[in-house]
């Protein structure tokens, strides 16, 4: 479960692709409410993809508790969600 420290849920994480660099920026989205501010559940992903270039997508966990996202781009895979996702803290 989130708590209101959104900050350690928040990372970045360097990948190789075809022997070049680059990386993810992960980020939980946030709504404001009473007690301050709470997670919706989808998190924001910022990549710089060394043959894709720059792109964003959300990601989040459907009702079977397997990661979704309905804007990935051509060059994702599950392969790179499952890097991603696998350092989401539980």
């Amino acid at each position: 479960m989130i708590d209101n420290n959104y900050l350690d849920y928040t990372f970045n994480l360097p990948f190789e692709n075809e022997g070049k660099a680059g990386y993810v920026s992960v980020h939980p989205e946030m709504t404001i409410a009473v007690q301050g501010l709470t997670p919706t559940g989808r998190y924001f992903v910022y990549c710089l993809h060394p043959q894709g270039g720059s792109c964003s997508f959300y990601i989040e966990l459907d009702e079977s508790r397997n990661w979704i996202s309905e804007c990935l781009p051509p060059f994702i895979n599950n392969d790179f969600i499952f890097l991603i996702t696998d350092k989401i803290p539980k």
